[in-house]
């Protein structure tokens, strides 16, 4: 099918098997884009219409939020998206900046241009929602091509000789190496990566001013438009000013916070960048809800605390680990209940620490629960449920 007439005959043929992948797939964001584009280029071939790829691009993602509105907001979509649109706009030009007249190492900068161009517009987005960044990604990308490539081979040759057994199981076990082989190298990459790449937080503020400046400042190296570079300096000094602002934040701050995390119960006092836990009652060596908020306050350290009576601002605060037992008043603005509920401690409670707001913990007995929101209601107290109202907040 090499003649000129056969060539659109051939695009509507790989149509069906492309469609059928995508269902067998699951329909996801990035295949189904990859599908819907594919489907536009082969129009445009039967049609004998020349196409842009940045045209294909838009249009595919037009026609997919026309079905679909709410993949505006898929990780996914949005990740795919960006890095085609990242491989069409930085790809050509970077290739440019370095021709190497040796064939293998044209194909390695070749390899590494691909890598360098679908990073520089995912990369933001990757720190926002995952607050870290591959820092192995140049190395991983070129084994994961070289690697796919031949998976790729093998696979087609699997099929055709899947009518012999002794040969379909020689090329399978070869593919079970290789992807055995590529799985322990990116594990090994991942090991070796700095933990300083890891647990960045930033804003959508501070992530939309990254990428005006990775677009000014591409615009000053591929156009040569020197006022571009002033205008990428102005917005890199907003954005360190607003790093700065969150360090100073994260230095002053001074919380307490009941996480909802399901039947477990994490409860962590934060001072500055440091964190005390009041309840971990889970197996886990960090949740991941908590791993979270240490993450988004810029937590580093743990501290021991020395007492389950504690201020916050000028709030009295208690974590009660025990049944309340009869003495001298102990009046608290904040009472949370570190222990399995009784219906019997309310009145003791009451009683003794007299407190204006009431934590329960995720993980408590639901009818129990129910019981102790009655009496609060009845004495006028103010009772936060973390399994029901999410996390507990207070500085």
């Amino acid at each position: 099918m090499r003649h000129k007439k056969y060539t659109a005959l051939k695009y509507l043929l790989a149509i069906i098997p492309i469609w059928i992948y995508v269902l067998m797939a699951g329909g996801a964001p990035s295949a189904v884009r990859s599908a819907v584009m594919f489907s536009m280029l082969t129009v445009g071939i039967v049609l004998q219409r020349d196409h842009n790829p940045l045209n294909t691009l838009f249009a595919a993602a037009f026609i997919l939020l026309v079905i679909k509105p709410t993949w505006l907001f898929s990780v996914g979509f949005q990740l795919s998206f960006l890095a085609v649109l990242s491989l069409i706009v930085f790809y050509s030009p970077l290739c440019k900046l370095i021709q190497p007249g040796n064939k293998i190492l044209r194909w390695l900068w070749n390899a590494c241009a691909a890598s360098i161009a679908a990073e520089l517009l995912v990369a933001p987005l990757v720190l926002y929602y995952f607050h870290s960044f591959p820092a192995m990604f140049l190395i991983a990308n070129i084994v994961a091509s070289i690697c796919m490539s031949v998976l790729l081979i093998a696979g087609i040759a699997l099929i055709a000789v899947c009518w012999s057994t002794t040969f379909a199981t020689l090329i399978a076990s070869c593919c079970s190496l290789i992807t055995l082989i590529f799985n322990k190298i990116i594990f090994a990459l991942q090991a070796w990566s700095p933990n300083s790449f890891n647990r960045f937080q930033f804003s959508a503020t501070e992530i939309s001013l990254f990428y005006f400046i990775i677009i000014c400042c591409s615009v000053w190296i591929f156009h040569q438009k020197r006022k571009m570079l002033l205008v990428a300096m102005s917005f890199g000094c907003t954005f360190t000013a607003l790093l700065i602002l969150d360090k100073w934040q994260s230095l002053h701050q001074h919380l307490l916070i009941v996480y909802n995390t399901g039947k477990a119960q994490n409860a962590e006092l934060i001072v500055g960048r440091s964190f005390s836990t009041l309840l971990k009652t889970d197996t886990l060596k960090e949740n991941f809800a908590v791993r979270n908020a240490h993450t988004g306050f810029h937590l580093t350290r743990q501290k021991a605390i020395s007492s389950d009576a504690f201020f916050i601002g000028n709030k009295k605060v208690l974590v009660l680990k025990t049944s309340p037992e009869s003495g001298e008043p102990f009046p608290v603005d904040i009472l949370i209940i570190g222990k399995p509920l009784k219906k019997t401690d309310f009145l003791d409670a009451y009683t003794i620490f007299k407190p204006g707001q009431i934590v329960l913990p995720s993980g408590q007995p639901k009818q129990l629960t129910t019981a102790w929101k009655d009496s609060c209601s009845a004495h006028h107290i103010i009772l936060h449920d973390a399994a029901e109202h999410g996390w507990y907040y207070s500085q």
